[in-house]
């Protein structure tokens, strides 16, 4: 599911190179004697993504545009009236290097997200948002993983997620309708996130793996820069302890023909009786059939 659309996926592999196109499409076109109007879904999605295995190393890259909200352009047929465009979308791409081929005792990937969001309003050639935050944003990663505990029926890895999202928001005026007064509006983002994860497995028998996953989410520097009417210049500094997610599943495998996965996870801050209210609460079931 993307947004408000379903999501189809379509891919081919030969064991050394991986493709895959995704498409999500909700389109409506209407049309009377007084106005045309083009009607983009919230989930509207057209992506592909290429991976290929070097050596010991795997590179991927991937993109997406995607409708972030549903998007209506509107075009009267009266000469004089304004056409209005919307504009709500991401575009990203995405740069991974893993050494999951070679890897043995030490699991690793690196890579960089970059996103162009854009939310925007636009009436007769002039943009007509009170508050729009268009921005780009450029996240360097990088995720290590290793075994800590094995034994012949389970192990445990510890892994460290790190990534410095960097965030500039696109520059605009902006008047207070109080007082009156006009000033620029814009803002630039830099932090440090770091998320350290445990991962147990648990063979019960020859075919059922019980696992669990926990992960602690750290925003250890944050540092946002900016200006507008009501602040003025401002500068912000903090570190934020951040939520914890923890999940627990079994996977059931019959011999090498197939396999299916169920997990039920949450996300919680100060106590566990979050669990119970629906909040951050998810569940995810896989199936697999091999040949």
């Amino acid at each position: 599911i993307s947004g408000d659309v379903g999501r189809a996926l379509l891919g081919y592999t030969n064991g050394s190179f991986g493709a895959d196109i995704r498409a999500g499409v909700g389109k409506r076109r209407f049309e009377n004697d007084n106005v045309e109007q083009k009607v983009s879904y919230n989930g509207n999605d057209f992506g592909l993504t290429l991976s290929k295995m070097l050596g010991g190393y795997v590179v991927t890259l991937g993109g997406d545009w995607i409708t972030v909200a549903q998007e209506t352009d509107t075009d009267p047929k009266a000469k004089r009236a304004p056409t209005t465009e919307e504009r709500y979308r991401d575009l990203t791409a995405t740069l991974v290097l893993t050494d999951g081929p070679s890897a043995r005792k030490h699991f690793w990937s690196a890579g960089v997200n970059f996103t162009r969001h854009v939310n925007e309003m636009e009436v007769a050639g002039s943009l007509k948002n009170e508050n729009p935050d268009s921005y780009i944003s450029v996240v360097p990663f990088f995720n290590y993983g290793t075994p800590a505990l094995q034994s012949e029926h389970a192990r445990l890895m510890l892994g460290l997620n790190t990534a410095v999202p960097t965030v500039i928001q696109d520059e605009y005026i902006v008047r207070d309708t109080t007082s009156g007064a006009s000033a620029k509006k814009n803002m630039t983002h830099v932090g440090l996130s770091l998320t350290p994860n445990v991962i147990g497995e648990v063979l019960l028998g020859e075919s059922v793996m019980l696992f669990g996953e926990a992960a602690y989410q750290w925003e250890a520097v944050s540092y946002t820069k900016g200006e507008n009417v009501e602040a003025g210049d401002y500068k912000v500094l903090e570190s934020v302890a951040d939520k914890v997610q923890a999940t627990v599943g079994f996977r059931y495998q019959y011999k090498d023909w197939a396999a299916c996965e169920f997990a039920f996870g949450d996300s919680f801050f100060t106590d566990t009786k979050s669990i119970f209210n629906g909040e951050g609460v998810f569940v995810s079931f896989g199936g697999f059939i091999y040949f």
